[in-house]
């Protein structure tokens, strides 16, 4: 059995005139602070169900054919039901305070069937039995209080455990909306986060009738320091360089936003509401007290580039779609060509393709 631990994942403050407010959760008619195209991006964000068990993540459209982001711990259910573990597919490594999930580098693209899972869309749409097309390398659980203990080679394998996607095909009937993306955004620029988070997982229950779709809005933050949360709780310069050394992972988007198991896998936006990348968890979380750290998400680029590495542009492309989208004009290739330089655009007409630009 592959145990399937649940994220911590806590309140995060959102700066604002040099106080911390508490960020909080927003049904999505009553946001207060709305980014641009804001319809569109709540109609491409999907929940993560199995089949007769519930909701229990989120994901994200990122092609009308049926591709969809999520995280890689939220398909750890189907890769036990298919005997991974037993196979080994997957290769666990625990120590006193972390945990460390790794996928066989052949099987990340094994094309396994997940036929208990499904998508629901808002409007009543519900898919079922994707295939899964590709997974990050590995998921890493981990206590920050314990950092200073761990050996090196650990800190190297959790800084390799923030690769927590995974890419699944589902077979709509009719084209799906779908996720433009954005280049992340830079310290201290705002962020939303999307996705079905569970009420059972806090104390002010902010939504009682179960997974709701929500939104959380906060800015992202410049480095593991600059958490006010976790500067109470480390006080010696060797836990502090280990944390930077995890997460200083150039995938990861540490925020503000207000996160909780149920959110993973959904959609992070920007303010023009471009997808950015996915939520995975949180640096620490203490329940009883409701106090939360940094939220970490996963940035899209970085998924880009390694299913272009990985799949080849043309596949890449084919799962992208929304890419195609976004760069549709040279005005807007040029605004991206920096961030996402693994794209090119045909202008003739033969539309958009990833290199592989590493």
């Amino acid at each position: 059995m592959i145990p399937v631990q649940a994220l911590a994942l806590l309140l995060c403050g959102l700066a604002s005139g040099g106080t911390l407010k508490p960020a909080r959760f927003y049904l999505p008619d009553n946001v207060p602070r709305r980014p641009a195209a804001f319809e569109a991006a709540l109609a491409a964000t999907v929940g993560i169900e199995r089949v007769n068990e519930g909701r229990f993540c989120s994901g994200v459209v990122i092609s009308p054919a049926g591709y969809v982001l999520t995280n890689l711990h939220c398909v750890l259910y189907c890769l036990e039901d298919a005997g991974w573990a037993e196979r080994g597919l997957i290769a666990e490594e625990s120590g006193d305070g972390y945990k460390i999930a790794r996928i066989a580098e052949g099987a990340r693209a094994a094309g396994q069937a997940c036929p208990d899972y499904a998508i629901a869309r808002d409007s009543g749409e519900y898919l079922i039995g994707p295939r899964i097309v590709l997974l990050g390398r590995a998921k890493s659980n981990f206590s920050e209080e314990q950092v200073s203990r761990f050996p090196p080679a650990a800190v190297e394998s959790l800084r390799e455990g923030m690769d927590d996607y995974a890419i699944l095909k589902f077979e709509p009937a009719a084209p799906l909306p779908c996720a433009r993306p954005a280049p992340a955004p830079r310290p201290g620029e705002p962020i939303w986060g999307v996705g079905y988070p569970a009420w059972t997982s806090r104390h002010d229950g902010f939504d009682s009738s179960g997974y709701k779709k929500h939104v959380s809005f906060g800015e992202v933050r410049d480095g593991i320091r600059s958490d006010p949360y976790m500067r109470d709780r480390i006080h010696d310069e060797e836990s502090w360089r280990r944390l930077e050394r995890i997460y200083s992972a150039p995938e990861l988007i540490l925020s503000s936003l207000d996160i909780m198991p149920g959110n993973s896998g959904g959609p992070l936006y920007d303010s023009s509401g471009l997808l950015v990348g996915i939520s995975w968890g949180t640096v620490a979380y203490d329940k009883d007290r409701e106090t939360r750290a940094s939220a970490l998400g996963l940035r899209l680029d970085a998924v880009m580039r390694e299913a272009a590495a990985a799949l080849g542009a043309d596949r890449a492309a084919e799962i992208f779609a929304c890419a195609a989208a976004a760069v549709s004009s040279k005005a807007a290739m040029l605004d991206l060509r920096g961030p996402l330089e693994f794209l090119r655009i045909d202008f003739d007409g033969t539309g958009a393709h990833l290199l592989k630009r590493l």
